[in-house]
């Protein structure tokens, strides 16, 4: 707990350099194309859905085991970093804190959570302006889904990622 505390501190305090540089890539290559950026922003939508609803293990479900949600956002780092550093820091810097969050150890509220992960979705947004792909919209029928998620099966355990 007195880490992720001193990583929360050192991000609202500017003394951390956790986001100086790039976060580190996970998984398998992300779509970074237009469509790849607003299939994200679906998810990212059912990911605030989860948490303003108390449902952190659907969230965390979301988040961490489906594997592109959390991995677009480490992947899609650099490509924004390219183009503006001070939006891929500030996008690093609400990534690591929604990890933080995400945590049970930190005993943040879901609210807090759903949060973290708007100011995630936008930066996001903000990154697919920056790499001229436009505002991520959604694509398809089902991606207009995102309002109402699947509720996670009880006993589902998530395995939290870290940066």
């Amino acid at each position: 707990m007195f880490v992720g505390g001193f990583l929360l501190f050192s991000q609202c305090t500017g003394s951390s350099s956790t986001c100086d540089t790039a976060l580190k890539p996970l998984g398998n290559a992300s779509d970074t194309t237009a469509r790849g950026f607003a299939d994200q922003d679906v998810k990212m939508g059912q990911l605030v859905t989860f948490l303003q609803q108390g449902d952190i293990n659907g969230a965390n479900v979301l988040f961490y085991q489906e594997g592109t949600v959390h991995n677009f956002m480490h992947n899609v780092d650099p490509l924004i970093r390219a183009k503006d550093s001070d939006l891929a820091k500030n996008l690093c810097n609400a990534v690591v804190k929604l990890e933080t969050d995400m945590e049970p150890a930190a005993a943040q509220t879901p609210q807090t959570m759903a949060n973290d992960a708007i100011d995630v979705r936008n930066f996001l947004r903000q990154g697919a302006q920056k790499l001229d792909l436009g505002t991520p919209a959604p694509t398809t029928p089902a991606a207009t889904a995102g309002s109402s998620p699947t509720p996670t099966a009880a006993g589902a355990s998530p395995t939290p990622g870290h940066t």
